[in-house]
């Protein structure tokens, strides 16, 4: 079985019943930052991940309102259909908020997740790679020959439909930042991250909403009023005279 592959690889946490030990498991992973593993002890499939906080992360696989929100979810309808306790949560890595993308990517080669449709390690979009995540995307990208074929082919089977989370990340995979032909134009933003002394540009408040999965007027609110989002995150204009 692939279980016992994984216990190879020496899992820095391993949970072998994610419903009886929730508490124990998103206790232990508050704020520590690394590569997660899903796995269906009846199917024998599983999904990776990747989060900056593995607690907070782990934490919206047990909101129902989560598992339904996104429709082509593949883990979210394994867990939905064979509930938690069929499934078997691995924290693969603990590494850097900025080797996440890098490590995960690694992962997805090495053990080729079922759940996860698109193999592509992805990030909140104005996400500041370091230079050795940007080859890594650069490479798997023009490997990727049918990358716009993919592209174009979901655009034209979501039409006039909520567009899949699949499209959503590979349009953003080409758009991102400088690459965005909107970027500089409008209400462009500046992130602060407080915690991880980091700065983020998004070329609009509706790209700085997205990237949080939050509401455009929460960001506005968030700017006009000076608070800290989720008392981490401080944005403003970049553009003074756009408030």
């Amino acid at each position: 079985m692939f279980k016992n592959y994984l216990y190879k690889l020496y899992p820095k946490y391993i949970y072998i019943n994610s419903e009886y030990q929730k508490v124990e498991m998103l206790k232990e992973l508050k704020n520590i930052s690394g590569i997660y593993l899903w796995y269906n002890n009846i199917t024998d499939n599983y999904y990776i991940g990747s989060a900056n906080n593995l607690s907070n992360r782990l934490s919206r696989y047990y909101r129902p309102s989560e598992l339904t929100r996104i429709k082509g979810s593949l883990i979210h309808k394994a867990l939905l259909k064979y509930g938690h306790k069929s499934f078997s949560v691995y924290i693969l890595e603990i590494c850097k908020y900025n080797e996440l993308i890098s490590r995960e990517q690694y992962y997805f080669n090495l053990l080729k997740p079922i759940y996860n449709i698109l193999k592509l390690a992805s990030s909140s979009q104005g996400y500041i790679h370091n230079e050795e995540t940007r080859k890594i995307m650069s490479k798997i990208k023009l490997e990727d020959t049918k990358l716009m074929e993919r592209i174009l082919a979901l655009a034209e089977i979501n039409r006039g439909k909520k567009r899949s989370e699949e499209f959503k990340k590979l349009r953003s995979e080409l758009t991102k930042g400088h690459n965005n032909p909107n970027y500089g134009k409008g209400n462009s933003v500046i992130e602060y991250d407080t915690i991880n002394k980091k700065e983020t540009i998004y070329s609009s408040v509706s790209n700085a909403a997205k990237a949080h999965n939050t509401g455009r007027n929460v960001i506005r609110y968030c700017i006009k009023n000076m608070n800290a989002y989720k008392s981490q995150y401080i944005f403003k204009y970049i553009d003074s005279n756009n408030k």
